[in-house]
């Protein structure tokens, strides 16, 4: 009897910014397996391109991780097993100038969180700090600051 084996999970945004005007990101992660034959694919959708150089995908089956690169909104990745037992979880990122934010996750695990993922990352992450500095100027650009106006 040939074995198979589906697993489904529903990509959720956690970082804003990165849809199409009025759109929030989501998208699917689907893996398989059919007797001998493994597929994984990982689809997002409603995603602004603009917002990316390229994405990056991070797929945890059981203990195994692997990783892929798109310019695109989507993700074929050769994986080399899947059991009914295996845990499934997906993070994708979006790159751009080096760093990466990540911007959808899902998990069939209710206590695996994206922050677990994301250490499997291989760009560099960049934090909402930092992505909150580069959006804005930095205050303190003076030489001569007035820090009786910054108390105020």
């Amino acid at each position: 009897m040939t074995e198979f084996v589906k697993k489904v999970i529903v990509l959720d945004q956690i970082a804003n910014g990165f849809g199409l005007p009025g759109k929030k990101v989501s998208g699917v992660a689907k893996v398989q397996k059919n007797g001998q034959k493994l597929f994984a694919g990982v689809y997002v959708a409603n995603f602004c391109k603009s917002k990316a150089d390229f994405l990056e995908c991070v797929l945890v089956i059981g203990k195994k991780v692997y990783h892929a690169t798109s310019d695109i909104c989507s993700f074929e990745i050769k994986i080399d097993s899947l059991q009914q037992s295996d845990e499934v979880s997906c993070l994708v990122c979006a790159v751009k100038n080096g760093g990466g934010v990540p911007f959808v996750f899902a998990s069939d695990n209710p206590k695996t969180v994206a922050e677990d993922i994301a250490k499997h990352l291989e760009c560099e992450q960049i934090t909402q700090y930092e992505e909150f500095v580069c959006a804005t100027d930095n205050y303190f650009k003076d030489d001569e600051i007035d820090l009786q106006l910054i108390k105020q």
